[in-house]
């Protein structure tokens, strides 16, 4: 991830797992298009892996900004500054509200038993 991406840490209790959800830049736009918001996750807060696309606007224009996140039960819900109907992606108009259901399921194991660790 670059220097655009705002960090924000989810503890989840479950497995040890730190989860995120951040905005991809990308696409043919000089790295400017923030039309998706992603989840990722992670054990050690250095390597990441993605989970998913929770959102994605359907014009460049159109951005997820500064989400922030919540456990609720097995959910996961997400807030973000949103460009909706504003005249450019840098500029919020809305704040849109995301639900991941069961979203613990989206990330692999990533812990080995010692056992497996054995090449035979």
């Amino acid at each position: 991830m670059d220097g655009q991406h705002r960090f924000e840490f989810q503890d989840s209790e479950e497995r040890s797992r730190r989860g995120q959800p951040y905005h991809e830049t990308g696409g043919g736009s000089g790295g400017n298009d923030r039309r998706f918001l992603m989840l990722m996750y992670g054990l050690d807060g250095l390597n990441w892996f993605p989970a998913g696309c929770v959102a994605r606007a359907g014009r460049l224009r159109q951005s997820f900004m500064y989400a922030s996140q919540v456990v609720d039960g097995d959910d996961l819900v997400i807030v973000s500054r949103s460009s909706v109907d504003a005249h450019s992606r840098h500029d919020a108009d809305y704040c849109t509200f995301h639900r991941v259901r069961n979203f613990r399921r989206l990330a692999m194991n990533l812990r080995q038993d010692i056992d497996e660790d054995v090449i035979s």
